[in-house]
């Protein structure tokens, strides 16, 4: 449900970066989405293994956010 008077983010850098960080692995894990769908494959009987690829994705991304993060943190402070 949706508050009608939204709390402030904490002025604590640490929640900051969680969320930072946890908007760049959406973020990543939209672009590798993206890029899969735009690949062509060869066979196009091929089994759909999409569940997985998108759960190796979110992982990828929350990992890529983690090592090696776009700046998002960064801008906010």
């Amino acid at each position: 449900m949706l508050r009608t008077h939204p709390q402030p983010l904490p002025e604590e850098g640490g929640g900051q970066r969680t969320v930072a960080r946890d908007f760049e692995a959406l973020f990543i894990a939209q672009m590798l989405k993206a890029a899969r769908s735009a690949q062509l494959t060869d066979d196009p009987l091929a089994p759909d293994d999409g569940a997985f690829r998108d759960a190796q994705d979110r992982d990828l991304a929350q990992r890529l956010a983690t090592a090696a993060p776009l700046g998002v943190a960064k801008l906010l402070k």
